[in-house]
């Protein structure tokens, strides 16, 4: 009957697991039909008879009763699937399949009568995925959905307990809801989350690194009047979550207390038309060649004059303009200014390496190499003689982001620097694939040097750089102690307030000709 589709009738004439099955029964006969949705088998109606005497065969009135039944009851069926796969739908996210926002606060008013109920604590982790936006800008949104799809399984692979649910609340963010967790614990979920994504993923056909900036709410027990009291609960817990997890964010990006603050509202106001204003500059540090002594090239850093709140800080304004994308225009006006000066000192017979920073905004800009292209043409300088630097997690993110800056920049001969090397994902197959020229030695492992952990861990990096046939700078230089261990490991460059501190251009130049910025200790 499954293999035919066809109504058939079980009698006693028939084999021995037909007659066991009429024994169980405790009936002659069965009239069986298949049941089918969408032309596939879901069940099998079987009917037998009470009063009367089953017939030797099933006539045609019967058989057309029974395929009645099967109708009937494939309707029935179609329909509560239907019905299920709808109420899915309403409570669960389309593209990750995980529980969607509805249904995550429904469990979390639910979880918040047991803590009225039994005294228990309930955490909620906010967590919001960094760079969907510059990956779907860059490789379009289906690369951006396959990565929300994997964070989706990471998340739920780390957050292990059968009562704990993991939803997507909104586009790039993710809730957690813990019950019975306190604070320490959910600490740890958090710390398992944030190492479930450490390793990177595969979207569009490139490597993606992503990172969570996680915050979290811990409800103690407390007594709830009812419902309504429940669902405020579980929308300030949440909201406490979500704040918390913009505190973690702005720590991590040197933001703290401004982050949707007066005075961040301020700095970013002030920041638009600075540029116009006059009111930014470019200073210059010296690189010193570690082999001869020699002043061979100076990065170029922005510094911004407000005219009430004086010198404000790269640490302050920058991270302020990449999220409001005025970084574009600073940065295109540091890389011109900053190469007009190079350029001229070059006609002076003054021939240096010029370095600008480069940050992820611009660098994931379709027409930025063309960009930094004219800008070289219309001053005068070689592209051989413009080195751009980007840190490390920007590099690994360019990758991810495929547009081919970085490829079209290193063809027309610019350099490519890794800057602050050595504090994030790299490894040594991403940068043998990557038009990497030079590696950058975080201050931070400078500052070190005297340990000796430090020591060689430095080492380990000027070592990577020789082996790859890249140049290694050091960066934050202050001692002479520092600077002797770099060049006892072989480094090639170094920059730092030993060797000279950030100036204007013009105070720069009369230092480098007077040869005030480089210390005897340098000298060979």
């Amino acid at each position: 009957m499954v293999a035919a589709g066809l109504p058939m009738l079980i009698d006693r004439g028939g084999s021995t697991w037909a007659q066991d099955m009429l024994d169980e029964f405790g009936v002659e006969a069965i009239g069986a039909v298949p049941i089918k949705v969408d032309d596939q088998l879901v069940g099998i109606v079987l009917a037998h008879w009470v009063e009367t005497t089953p017939p030797p065969v099933l006539g045609e009135a019967l058989t057309e009763r029974l395929w009645g039944l099967a109708g009937l009851a494939g309707v029935a069926l179609d329909n509560s699937r239907l019905l299920d796969e709808i109420r899915r739908q309403d409570s669960h996210d389309a593209l990750t399949g995980l529980p969607n926002r509805a249904l995550f606060e429904a469990r979390l008013e639910s979880a918040l009568g047991e803590v009225d109920r039994e005294g228990a604590q309930v955490a909620v982790l906010f967590c919001n995925v960094s760079r969907l936006k510059r990956i779907n800008d860059s490789l379009g949104h289906g690369a951006g959905d396959e990565l929300l799809r994997q964070v989706a399984g990471r998340l739920s692979a780390a957050v292990v307990r059968e009562g704990d649910t993991v939803a997507r609340y909104s586009g790039d963010e993710f809730v957690v809801l813990l019950p019975g967790v306190g604070d320490s614990d959910a600490e740890d979920v958090a710390a398992r989350v944030r190492s479930s994504l450490t390793a990177p993923m595969r979207v569009g056909g490139e490597e993606v690194f992503v990172d969570l900036a996680i915050g979290f709410a811990i409800a103690d027990a407390a007594p709830l009047a009812g419902p309504h009291d429940r669902r405020g609960l579980s929308q300030r817990l949440i909201e406490r979550a979500y704040e918390d997890m913009h505190r973690v964010r702005a720590e991590a990006r040197g933001l703290v207390h401004l982050e949707q603050s007066p005075e961040r509202l301020r700095v970013e106001t002030e920041l638009r038309g600075a540029v116009g204003r006059g009111e930014f500059r470019v200073h210059l540090q010296p690189q010193i060649d570690l082999a001869s002594g020699r002043v061979v090239a100076v990065e170029a850093l922005a510094r911004w004059y407000h005219p009430e709140m004086g010198l404000v800080s790269p640490g302050l304004f920058v991270p302020i303009a990449e999220d409001s994308g005025i970084i574009e225009e600073i940065g295109e006006y540091i890389l011109r200014e900053a190469s007009r000066v190079v350029a001229g000192w070059r006609e002076q017979g003054m021939d240096l390496e010029l370095a600008v920073n480069v940050s992820a905004v611009q660098l994931n800009k379709p027409d930025f190499a063309e960009l930094v292209h004219k800008v070289l043409m219309e001053s005068g300088l070689p592209c051989d003689r413009l080195v751009v630097e980007v840190t490390e997690s920007q590099v690994m993110s360019h990758v991810a982001a495929g547009n081919g800056n970085l490829h079209r920049l290193r063809e027309l001969g610019v350099g490519i620097s890794v800057d602050d090397f050595g504090t994030g994902y790299s490894s040594l197959a991403q940068l043998r694939r990557l038009p990497v020229t030079e590696v950058k030695v975080d201050q931070a492992f400078t500052a070190q040097l005297t340990d000796e952990g430090s020591s060689a861990f430095v080492a380990g990096i000027v070592g990577l750089g020789q082996g790859l046939g890249l140049r290694v700078v050091a960066e934050g230089v202050e001692t002479p102690a520092q600077l002797q261990a770099l060049q006892d490991m072989g480094c090639h460059r170094a920059q730092g307030y030993l060797l000279g501190r950030p100036a204007e251009p013009a105070a720069v130049l009369d230092a480098l000709l007077a040869g005030t910025p480089v210390p005897a200790s340098v000298a060979v």
